[in-house]
């Protein structure tokens, strides 16, 4: 049996599917059922998510510390599931229009927009740059806004 915000928190995945984070630190000796990077992380898509977590239960330390900003706000009282049902549905269409905007394959959206903006950091502020990338430089902006929501600021392990 699941507790509402273990419902809320597997119906979501935000955190596994690589919107939120690019890796996620394993401490040593921890039995993670998946190869990890050279640095010893766990890369975003985690390959255990599969529309949610398929080792919930067993999940690494790192990913059972992280409560996102939204849940902590649920969990706090200040709103409802339905609140952040909703914004997990607003991340989702911000997480859809970035990914038809932004070039590259890269699975993870987080690492994908990194990458994109150290590419491009010398032009970033220049008018041909910005009128050449404006949708992309629109769903950046929206896709940074939606993260704030469900970022905490210590970001409790995971990078």
């Amino acid at each position: 049996m699941t507790t509402p915000a273990e419902d809320l928190c597997l119906s979501c995945g935000l955190c596994c599917n690589g919107s939120l984070f690019w890796a996620v630190p394993v401490a040593e000796g921890e039995d993670v059922p998946v190869p990890l990077d050279s640095d010893g992380r766990l890369r975003q898509p985690c390959a255990c998510f599969n529309g949610a977590c398929t080792i919930y239960a067993d999940r690494p330390a790192a990913c059972r510390s992280f409560d996102c900003r939204v849940l902590q706000t649920v969990q706090a009282g200040r709103r409802d599931n339905a609140w952040a049902r909703e914004q997990i549905a607003e991340m989702r269409r911000v997480l859809a229009a970035l990914d038809a905007a932004l070039p590259g394959r890269e699975p993870s959206l987080y690492r994908r927009a990194a990458e994109f903006l150290a590419r491009h950091q010398k032009e970033l502020r220049t008018t041909a740059f910005q009128r050449r990338h404006r949708t992309v430089l629109k769903c950046l902006s929206d896709y940074e806004a939606a993260l704030a929501r469900f970022h905490v600021a210590a970001r409790q392990g995971k990078e």
